[in-house]
Order: structure tokens, then C-alpha cells, then sequence
């Protein structure tokens, strides 16, 4: 490698410099040997320098982005962060929060982490996003993410209760009474069905 002349520091002493100006990734652990020598009596004298960097992630993806998810199926996801040297850190997060449920599993090669997430999505996660952020804990700004928009399938639930303008206390004979059926559903409801004093053996009366 070219270098400039030496730079005389005292007797006996020189200095020589070698700068390598936009040090990219590539030059992770390379080694740079310094070699002197004044007579070819003996050998040179050499000294070496391995690079140590810190690295953003190039990546962060999810393994997959399934478009429908059933409530209380287990399904298992993957973030997969490349590029982060010496450390990665890999964080599951619902609508920006941290995301608790399920098992978290971490994978490490020499080129990619990942973190595999085993959860049972639940009816209230429908219409949440779910995110892995991959990132160097020792360098600022360096968070890659990826985010699936979680569309979860459950059965109807209902809840049916008196109207909620009227007193249940204070109901006379002859007055209009009328009740409230909340349906929450996904895929919505595609029919509702009043039934009074339904009994077994016997339909609707």
C-alpha cells in the first residue's frame, strides 16, 4: 500500500502514517501490517492490526406476512436481521408497544439473527400491527423494521343487554321495553336472529 515518507520524531524514531479515507464495512477484520527494516542482515520487524467496526443492520424482515390469521391458532413468525456487527437486538412490538404474548425464540449465525415469535392471536389483536425492529444497541439510529397489519378471523360475540335508556327498576305493564345485541365479528355477521323463550326439544315461540 502507498504510503507517504516517514516523519522523523527524534533520534532513532520515524513516524509513518497510513490513512484510508471512507472505511466501508467491507474492511471488517482486515488486517494491515506495518513492516520496517534498515539492513538486510536481519529480518524486518513487522506489527499488525486487525479492523473492529460497528455496524448498522443492512435488513430486517419478517419471514412472512400472512393476510389472515384464525383466533387461538398458533402461528410462528420469523424477523430476520442481517448486517449488525457486534450486536444485535431484535424487538417485537404491537401498535408501538411491547409486544408480550407468545414465545420468543433467538437464532444467531454469522451473518443473520433471528427472532422467532410462537403466539395465539386473540380477537382483540384484529386490525393491530405487529413490527420487529432490528438494531445495533451500540450505535443511534440505527433501527431497521418490518411490520404485518394483523387481520385475525374469530366467531361472532354477543352481548345483550336491556336498552340503555331504560331503568330496569322502574318497568311497567304496557310500557315499550326493547333490548341491544352487540355483535363484534370478523368476517361481519351476515344474519341476526331474535328468539324468545327458546327451550330444549322445542323451537322459537
Amino acid at each position: 500500500m502507498q504510503t507517504g515518507g516517514g516523519i522523523t520524531m527524534g533520534r532513532h524514531v520515524t513516524v509513518n502514517r497510513l490513512e484510508i479515507p471512507k472505511m466501508t464495512r467491507s474492511a471488517l477484520n482486515n488486517t494491515y501490517k506495518c513492516q520496517a527494516s534498515n539492513t538486510k542482515l536481519v529480518p524486518p520487524a513487522e506489527r499488525s492490526i486487525r479492523v473492529d467496526m460497528l455496524l448498522k443492520p443492512l435488513s430486517a424482515a419478517l419471514s412472512s406476512k400472512p393476510k389472515q390469521l384464525i383466533s387461538n391458532q398458533e402461528y410462528v413468525l420469523a424477523c430476520n436481521v442481517e448486517g449488525s456487527v457486534p450486536e444485535t437486538d431484535i424487538k417485537w412490538m404491537q401498535n408501538n408497544r411491547p409486544f408480550t404474548k407468545g414465545k420468543i425464540k433467538l437464532i444467531n449465525n454469522s451473518s443473520m439473527v433471528s427472532s422467532v415469535l410462537s403466539f395465539r392471536p386473540h380477537p382483540d389483536d384484529d386490525g393491530t400491527i405487529l413490527k420487529c425492529e432490528g438494531s445495533n444497541p451500540r450505535l443511534q439510529n440505527s433501527v431497521l423494521e418490518d411490520s404485518v397489519i394483523m387481520n385475525v378471523l374469530y366467531p361472532p360475540q354477543v352481548t345483550l343487554s336491556l336498552g340503555s335508556t331504560l331503568n330496569p327498576d322502574d318497568i311497567k305493564e304496557g310500557d315499550d321495553v326493547y333490548f341491544e345485541c352487540h355483535i363484534k365479528a370478523n368476517p361481519r355477521e351476515h344474519r341476526i336472529t331474535w328468539s324468545h323463550d327458546v327451550s330444549i326439544g322445542r323451537g322459537p315461540r
